[in-house]
């Protein structure tokens, strides 16, 4: 079963991965010739009288040690204190009345990025993991421990928009704010734009739109802003700032803050002159432009695609549709 599969169905019981799990009670006690072992390192911390964190550690066949980060372990009816106590021997075995969280999404990116599938999948199925196991999420999610520890740190939303995603190779999904400011001179007026941006938010919140009569600028804006993410902007006054926020205030945006750029412009009449693409996101923010101009590859007037080469352009758009949607 492929990694990408075990958010869609439950994991295959009894798999034989060869993965035995251990448990410590102390980081400084850790073997260094352990293999094929799954090795939790309890913890103290304490959620409402709750003790169900653990720091999770993969020892591979050749005793490659991989730190995955926190997990939290309960178990149906759990009435407070420690779940390792639960535990009946040092070679640990989970029953089905137990579960699990990652605490943190890097937990997951570690799974899905930082071992191979088999040994992502042992892990998931040792640990009885409910990101991986979508009947055992339904059933314990109103287990007590699971509301109020598993739970304590982590929202439904990260669970969806994060947890899942991630561990299905998938992006995951992130809340934005963001705002572009100018501050004007004796030609243009000063811009102050923001962006908020909430997953599954209703209305939907991942789509702006500027309004504005003919020639007010609203290309101009969209083009500063291109100008401004992609390169050097010193001695450049018509271009901005980029600002984030979070709850303590604004600071000014990083320069990877954007992976990738697109500009679409279907305007015969656009007198701007768009950057050529750059798709090596090894080189910093990719850049790409869909419109009516032909392809350029230095700066410069690019002039209008031919009727021939739209043409192809729809083709080629076609296919890609059609791929995506037979996946």
């Amino acid at each position: 079963m492929a990694l990408q599969s075990v958010i869609r169905e439950p994991i295959v019981q009894g798999i034989d991965l060869k993965l035995s799990m251990q448990m410590l009670k102390k980081s400084s006690l850790i073997p260094s010739d352990l293999t094929d072992t799954l090795l939790l390192v309890g913890s103290g911390w304490d959620d409402y009288s709750f003790k169900t964190s653990f720091t999770v550690m993969h020892f591979g066949p050749d005793a490659k040690k991989t730190e995955l980060g926190t997990t939290k372990i309960g178990y149906k009816d759990q009435q407070h204190g420690w779940t390792s106590e639960k535990f009946s021997t040092k070679n640990i075995s989970l029953s089905d009345d137990f579960f699990s969280l990652g605490q943190d999404v890097d937990f997951y990116r570690k799974l899905q990025g930082g071992l191979s599938a088999d040994a992502a999948l042992a892990v998931l199925q040792a640990l009885k993991d409910v990101i991986a196991d979508p009947q055992r999420l339904e059933d314990v999610k109103n287990e007590q421990v699971f509301r109020e520890s598993l739970m304590r740190n982590v929202s439904w939303s990260v669970i969806r928009d994060q947890f899942k995603r991630v561990l299905a190779g998938k992006p995951e999904l992130t809340s934005f704010h963001f705002s572009y400011q100018t501050n004007g001179d004796e030609q243009r007026a000063g811009v102050d734009v923001s962006f908020k941006v909430t997953p599954h938010s209703l209305p939907s919140t991942n789509v702006h739109v500027l309004i504005g009569r003919n020639g007010v600028g609203k290309t101009t804006i969209l083009n500063d802003m291109v100008e401004t993410i992609l390169s050097d902007t010193t001695g450049r006054p018509h271009c901005g700032k980029f600002l984030i926020y979070d709850s303590l205030g604004s600071e000014p945006m990083p320069t990877d803050y954007f992976s990738s750029v697109v500009s679409v412009s279907f305007s015969a009449f656009d007198p701007f002159l768009f950057p050529a693409d750059q798709p090596d996101r090894s080189k910093g923010v990719a850049y790409f432009y869909v419109g009516m101009q032909s392809p350029g590859e230095g700066p410069g007037k690019r002039p209008p695609k031919t009727t021939e080469a739209l043409t192809e352009d729809f083709i080629t758009s076609l296919e890609s549709c059609f791929r995506v949607c037979l996946k």
